[in-house]
């Protein structure tokens, strides 16, 4: 009788457990009616098919990403500040934007402006956004300054659907409170490691390059 227990039991939990969401359900635009946009949003990952932008990314930047966001009194209005640091370097933006549930949208009255669109997320403190165009970009962020496995996992699988590259993992260095600005001489160690970088960068850029020259003759004749 133990055992029979043991065995319904078991196949209960197996129907129970939550099926993997679909690729419909991943991409799905999805209206985040709770969402507080103000406040502090860490990024965690990124997905693109610009492999000279990736790799400016991952082997020259290496950056860690932290985005500001200010409630304005216009409607769905926000004032955000785009703090990037990368060794102990710190650059900041700040432009306006527009937050209606469901994209974010950057309000700089011109051809740049830029539309994100947020996908599903099963993760409480995170949101997906989707930019389409000639630059295909996936982000990931986060209110917290970690993320779960779980979470990262989704991701992935979300960038595969899109047939988007594995996606970068940024650095998770947020203390801005030691940054030098950008005009400050590097020391010694920091000019030698983006000497590497810089090196490394240039030589997957002509990689990037051939490829894209490689994938356009092969359109062109097929």
């Amino acid at each position: 009788m133990k055992a029979l227990c043991a065995v319904l039991c078991l196949g209960l939990l197996s129907v129970c457990r939550a099926a993997p969401l679909t690729c419909d359900q991943l991409l799905m635009v999805t209206q985040h009616h709770d969402l507080n946009f103000a406040g502090k949003w860490y990024v965690h990952a990124v997905s693109t098919d610009s492999c000279a932008i990736s790799s400016f990314l991952n082997t020259f930047m290496k950056p860690s990403v932290v985005l500001d966001a200010v409630y304005k009194e216009a409607p769905n209005s926000y004032e955000v500040t785009t703090t990037l640091k990368t060794l102990s370097y710190c650059m900041n933006e700040t432009e306006s934007v527009s937050f209606d549930k469901t994209s974010v949208t950057t309000q700089n009255g011109n051809k740049s402006d830029e539309t994100y669109h947020l996908l599903h997320s099963s993760c409480s403190d995170c949101t997906v956004w989707k930019m389409d165009g000639l630059v295909k970009v996936l982000l990931l962020y986060s209110r917290k300054t970690t993320i779960d496995a779980a979470d990262l996992k989704e991701f992935e699988t979300q960038a595969a659907c899109l047939n988007l590259p594995q996606p970068l993992q940024f650095n998770n260095d947020y203390d801005v409170s030691n940054c030098k600005d950008i005009e400050e001489s590097p020391t010694d160690e920091e000019t030698t490691i983006l000497a590497q970088r810089l090196e490394k960068f240039l030589s997957e850029l002509v990689e990037c390059l051939v490829q894209y020259i490689r994938s356009w003759v092969m359109s062109s004749f097929s």
